[in-house]
């Protein structure tokens, strides 16, 4: 004689792993967060989780950082900036951006037509875009040569050619940066 569960216990045991996998879930993702975790889904970097670190500042490094006015305004208006969600919210209401550092003080910089050169080094994958993707000018810094000067870095993006980053707007000061990041799982 078979010995079977009636649906309804079944019903509610099922329910019951689903409920307690939820919430693992939901505390999972509020510890990370919590913590300083980011899931980053902007193309300006790879897809993933990220957490903070204490590493130092260095060339090529992962930030989270607040960009400045006018650049987020600049930004928001063109639809390339969103408005922040916790945990990764700015204290103007915009998003935190992650992108990698470019340039330290010292460092010169150029922003040749094919592309940012730090140090005498071509970045790849930074060629400043003439239009963004609604056809719309972009500013030009196209020639411009500079020393980074103390307090300052330049920041860009190497997986997505037109990345709203230093290559349109220049340095920015290292006091933006929120955190340094490290990405703890990528896709």
């Amino acid at each position: 004689m078979s010995h079977r569960q009636p649906a309804v216990r079944r019903s509610t045991t099922r329910r019951s792993v689903l409920l307690a996998a939820a919430t693992l879930a939901l505390a999972g993702g509020s510890l990370l967060a919590a913590a300083g975790a980011r899931i980053c889904l902007s193309p300006s970097a790879p897809a993933g989780l990220y957490i903070p670190t204490a590493a130092p500042l260095v060339a090529g490094a992962w930030v989270q950082l607040c960009l400045p006015d006018p650049i987020v305004s600049f930004g928001r208006a063109r639809g390339y900036h969103p408005a922040g969600w916790p945990p990764a919210r700015c204290p103007d209401g915009s998003a935190a951006v992650l992108k990698r550092i470019a340039a330290l003080p010292g460092d010169l910089v150029e922003v040749r037509e094919e592309g940012l050169s730090v140090n005498g080094r071509l970045l790849p994958g930074t060629r400043p875009q003439p239009i963004d993707s609604e056809r719309r000018p972009l500013p030009r810094l196209a020639g411009l040569r500079q020393r980074v000067p103390d307090g300052q870095c330049w920041v860009y993006s190497d997986t997505v050619p037109n990345s709203w980053d230093s290559r349109y707007y220049g340095p920015l000061p290292i006091a933006s940066i929120v955190t340094p990041m490290r990405p703890l799982v990528t896709l």
